[in-house]
């Protein structure tokens, strides 16, 4: 990978080497000089350095999920705001 990593948490690295457990994902936990993974196998922690790290990942997996909750409820609440009203009698 070329230029610098540019990392956010909860993105999804796959890396060249294998876990012992088997697995080549590892979660984002946190970013800074130093990155925080999380395997997604078995859980466990590691923290590396980002030029260390930029040598091992082999691509990057972007998560939008959270943002895909939010734009479906503002979307929801926008288009359909009567339906959450309680009406009286």
């Amino acid at each position: 990978m070329e230029g610098i990593l540019q990392l956010e948490i909860g993105d999804i690295l796959e890396l060249k080497k294998k876990h012992p457990c088997g697995s080549y994902d590892w979660k984002v936990i946190s970013v800074g000089a130093d990155i925080r993974l999380e395997c997604c196998a078995c859980g466990h922690n590691i923290i590396l350095k980002r030029s260390v790290l930029q040598k091992s990942v082999k691509r990057i997996k972007r998560t939008w999920f959270p943002f895909l909750i939010m734009i479906v409820y503002l979307s929801v609440i926008y288009f359909y705001p009567c339906s959450f009203a309680v009406e009286g009698t």
